[in-house]
């Protein structure tokens, strides 16, 4: 038993020497670990810019500090922002904000505030105004005259329909009316005035090309379709319209009989630059008509005789007959069987197609003595 004993006792003492083999080898790797944790923290402490466990801890504590002045002043940055927005704006009110007079906001922001006091004073009435309002209002719902009304604007909506329908039925009816007297009047329209309108393009180059008779009276029509009452044209193309009209006339009344036309100094207002486009007509009526144009112009002398090379000229007295004295050619200087003229340098009649005396020579009696050729036929 003593053996035993004994044998137990030396494993015990065996297991308890392991133990403490242990138990050394866990110390020493601990302070090996202390060591190096203790060198992390001196290099961490040298890192921080301290010495000792303390002036971290009062490192700590600004940092700590640090991080909620940075927090507060982002939180600040933010409510300008609002205020003020980002960008080229918020520079400048920053600007503002460091150059400006803390006094004078003082002094805007007592008067906003005032206003803002009367705005809220005149919200509150607009709020009372529109809660009686809504009590009126809701005494209308309760009452009967509101359905009588509703009744009523319900009979008006169903007339104004009514109304809107037949407005429309007459409106298109209008509008095809309108159209087809247009038309009526365009493929019906006159003989004289569809000449006339002809005549009137050519001489005008075009710019109007029509005429028609509205409920204004006579109307010129433009190449853009637009109506122009005649009584607002120039002084030379109403001349221009007048002649072209007096053409149609008598074009349209000669019918088979060259009837005659006498024209008096009549182009003198129109445009020197549709002159020569008259000219051009008249050389063209003398198929139809007997011409007869008295003038003073030597313009008009030269252009008609150029267009009518038959024409009859006649140099007028000064009393507007032919003078008896010497004649001779204008042009050749001979004596021609279509041309005689005075040596009294009186007005002119040129007879654009007969030979012999020109018809109507004595019907310029009122003119004295000017160089004013008459063209007649």
């Amino acid at each position: 038993a003593r053996v035993e004993a004994n044998a137990e006792a030396h494993r015990e003492q065996e297991a308890a020497e392991a133990e403490r083999t242990t138990a050394a080898e866990r110390l020493a790797q601990a302070e090996a670990e202390v060591e190096a944790r203790r060198g992390r923290l001196d290099q961490l402490l040298a890192d921080v810019g301290t010495s000792d466990e303390s002036g971290f801890r009062d490192l700590l504590v600004a940092h700590r500090h640090r991080r909620e002045l940075l927090s507060k002043a982002e939180r600040c940055e933010d409510v300008v922002a609002r205020a003020v927005g980002r960008g080229e704006n918020a520079k400048l009110a920053y600007i503002d904000l460091a150059e400006g007079d803390p006094q004078e906001w003082e002094l805007r922001c007592l008067d906003e505030t005032a206003r803002i006091e009367r705005l809220q004073t005149t919200h509150e009435e607009s709020a009372s105004r529109h809660r009686d309002a809504l009590g009126r209002l809701a005494s209308v719902e309760s009452s009967s005259l509101l359905a009588d009304l509703q009744l009523r604007c319900n009979d008006l909506r169903a007339q104004l329909g009514e109304a809107t329908e037949r407005w429309q039925s007459l409106t298109i009816a209008q509008a095809l009316i309108e159209d087809a007297l247009v038309l009526h009047g365009r493929h019906r329209q006159p003989a004289v005035l569809r000449g006339a309108g002809a005549l009137f393009a050519r001489v005008t180059d075009g710019n109007y090309v029509r005429l028609d008779v509205g409920g204004r009276g006579l109307e010129v029509i433009d190449a853009t379709g637009r109506r122009i009452d005649a009584a607002h044209l120039s002084r030379g193309t109403v001349a221009a319209l007048y002649l072209c009209i007096r053409f149609a006339l008598a074009s349209e009344l000669a019918g088979r009989s060259r009837l005659p036309i006498v024209l008096d100094d009549v182009l003198g207002d129109v445009d020197p630059a549709r002159v020569r486009a008259i000219a051009d007509v008249i050389g063209e009526l003398v198929d139809r008509l007997q011409v007869f144009v008295l003038t003073s112009s030597p313009l008009v002398r030269d252009l008609l005789v150029e267009r009518c090379p038959d024409a009859h000229l006649v140099h007028l007295g000064r009393y507007g007959g032919p003078d008896d004295g010497d004649t001779h050619d204008d042009r050749s200087g001979d004596t021609g069987p279509h041309e005689r003229r005075s040596t009294e340098g009186g007005p002119e009649e040129i007879d654009l197609r007969e030979p012999g005396p020109a018809l109507g020579a004595g019907g310029n009696a009122g003119h004295d003595g000017g160089h004013a050729p008459a063209p007649g036929t």
